[in-house]
């Protein structure tokens, strides 16, 4: 289910944009079907255990398909209190070393949880304040207010936040003659608000990551306390968004990689939100004043600290269960089959890049390498990802558990896919044998002259098969590898 507010401008997308990755954690109303939720089988315990009223509904109703799952009451993500760590879904481990990051193996543990696991959206879930509500309220419950009353609670830095009955005018934007994507000035003081006491100290305190993507700061320091009532037929609101709404500034969706980075931070602040069900729209709402009766404003993709673009991944752990659980939800909702069956060869995907730079020149040599090679071929599934530094290698994401990912040639940017690849919890491979591959040039940066990524490459074929070959002893030693070669035990390597 998904709710889209965008507006257009000289063509140009901005400022809110809603997902589709909605029904994932979240309440549902009381007009629920049953098939409307669609979640991974080993999300629905843990999606009940969240949702005890929606739980004892599936108990009550005859036609609930997923009684099997309610007897379990202890599964948990992680960050819910009194979520025991044997109960919770992130199985990652440390088996590297920390590189002088910490002290302790313990330490490296608890650093790696809090930076990319279920870890990071318990810190925002702890630090939520309460910026606007009424005078008198000092409880921080954000959901006990009386009709037409606002209240808007924040993480540090404002870079989540949850809203109730929140005006925002967008009246200027239909005069606005330029793009206002990356843009800090969309809004204009006064031009968002509730009827609430501000925590102007707070919200000042806060306000210090003044920048399009990293926080909500340039939108918030321009609230204000309204004497009026926000409410349906308010004449504050030329339009009335009565189902809950998630609004969002994108990255750039020309890149599969930033792109990225906005799923998931949608999906992570429904985790930080943890209620409601979201709907769909695509109205333009350019020139009209917008009241959101329940409203979300997620994390942003280019935060300091944030997931995954900035992020400092402590050394040597791997497998975060926020990103399994990310990659497998994604792979669900969009009706991509759990892999049932094997064939005797292992498959490979090789991305082919048909930009200015960073191809491989000889990328029919080394395709043919493989074919006559016998033991892999290149199909539908993958078990083995090959690519050059580029935004495409994000499908590793969705790679299967026992995948690996090959990164021929990292162009001078070392971690970038090996942190996505640890956070994901695939293996990753690089190129070792540096005079075995051949650059067409020098490079050609348009501003810093000579670059590795403005380039193209050629590379030894038969050091190339025994990276393959390497890669494949990996994926057939991984332990859910070998469980899906007893699901189909006709099939051999």
């Amino acid at each position: 289910v998904v709710f889209i507010i965008y507006f257009k401008i000289n063509g140009e997308m901005t400022i809110i944009y809603l997902s589709f990755l909605a029904t994932c954690l979240l309440k549902l109303c009381s007009c629920l079907e049953w098939s409307d939720l669609k979640l991974p089988s080993n999300h629905i315990s843990i999606y009940f255990n969240n949702n005890p009223s929606l739980k004892q509904k599936c108990k009550e109703s005859q036609s609930c398909p997923y009684k099997n799952y309610l007897d379990d009451g202890t599964s948990c993500w992680g960050y819910e209190n009194g979520c025991s760590k044997g109960n919770a879904y992130s199985n990652f481990s440390c088996p590297g070393h920390h590189k002088g990051w910490v002290e302790s193996k313990e330490e490296q543990l608890s650093t790696f949880y809090k930076q990319g696991d279920f870890g990071f959206v318990e810190e925002h879930r702890h630090h939520l304040r309460p910026y606007c509500i009424k005078s008198q309220d000092v409880s921080c419950k954000p959901f006990q207010i009386d009709i037409g009353d606002s209240t808007l609670h924040c993480s540090e830095h404002v870079q989540f936040c949850h809203g109730r009955n929140i005006m925002i005018d967008f009246r200027d934007l239909k005069s606005r003659k330029e793009p206002v994507r990356y843009h800090t000035d969309v809004l204009k003081p006064g031009q968002i608000g509730g009827k609430c006491g501000l925590n102007k100290g707070l919200l000042n305190k806060n306000l210090d990551l003044i920048s399009a993507l990293q926080s909500w700061g340039p939108e918030l320091r321009n609230i204000v306390a309204l004497n009026e009532s926000v409410h349906r037929g308010s004449n504050l609101c030329d339009v009335w968004v009565s189902k809950p709404a998630i609004v969002t500034k994108l990255d750039a969706s020309v890149s599969m990689y930033h792109h990225f980075c906005d799923f998931l931070n949608l999906y992570i602040s429904q985790h930080v939100n943890n209620s409601d069900e979201y709907a769909f729209t695509t109205d333009t709402q350019a020139s009209r004043r917008v009241c959101f009766e329940n409203v979300v404003f997620p994390l942003l993709p280019r935060m300091i600290f944030g997931l995954y673009y900035n992020t400092p991944i402590i050394w040597g752990c791997e497998n975060s269960g926020l990103f399994h659980a990310f990659s497998h939800y994604m792979l669900h909702r969009i009706g991509i089959p759990e892999r049932e069956e094997t064939e005797k060869k292992l498959h490979v995907t090789f991305l082919s890049r048909q930009t200015k730079y960073r191809r491989i020149l000889n990328e029919e040599t080394l395709l043919n390498a493989l074919r006559k090679d016998g033991r892999f071929i290149v199909r539908k599934w993958t078990d083995i990802l090959i690519g050059i530094h580029g935004s495409g290698l994000t499908h590793l994401l969705f790679l299967p558990d026992w995948a690996v990912i090959i990164e021929l040639y990292d162009c001078g940017d070392p971690n970038c896919y090996q942190d996505l690849a640890r956070l994901r919890g695939v293996k990753y491979l690089s190129w070792l044998e540096e005079d075995k591959i051949f650059p067409e040039d020098q490079g050609h940066h348009p501003d810093l002259g000579a670059h590795e990524k403005f380039t193209n490459y050629s590379f030894d074929k038969d050091a190339f098969v025994r990276l393959v070959r390497k890669a494949a002893n990996l994926v057939k030693q991984h332990s859910e590898w070998k469980k899906l070669l007893k699901r189909t035990p006709k099939d051999e390597l």
